[in-house]
């Protein structure tokens, strides 16, 4: 139990590093999804059931689509990633998967 709150927590501070790191705007949005995400689990994990959706109702079903929206209206140009990123992002997962 106190384990999967620790995954949740580090996966969430993982989420929102890629958030502020992420060269891409389109992908930045999907990581900040996924800590939404995240932190919704988390808060239904420990017993703040109505926040955790409101979280998934609100952050992500409007907020975050919304976001997504217009960075794809305004044609916002897509940066190449570095080599280095891309290589630290699927050490994280693959640390992640590991771990479990």
């Amino acid at each position: 139990m106190y384990f999967l709150k620790s995954l949740l927590l580090l996966l969430a501070i993982i989420a929102g590093i890629f958030v502020i790191t992420t060269k891409n705007a389109i992908i930045s949005v999907f990581n900040l999804i996924v800590l939404y995400i995240l932190v919704a689990f988390y808060l239904i994990f420990i017993g703040v059931n109505y926040l955790g959706l409101s979280y998934i109702i609100i952050y992500i079903g409007a907020i975050a689509i919304l976001f997504l929206f217009i960075i794809i209206m305004i044609d916002v140009e897509v940066v190449e990633k570095k080599v280095i990123i891309t290589y630290l992002y699927y050490f994280f997962i693959g640390w992640i998967f590991i771990c479990i």
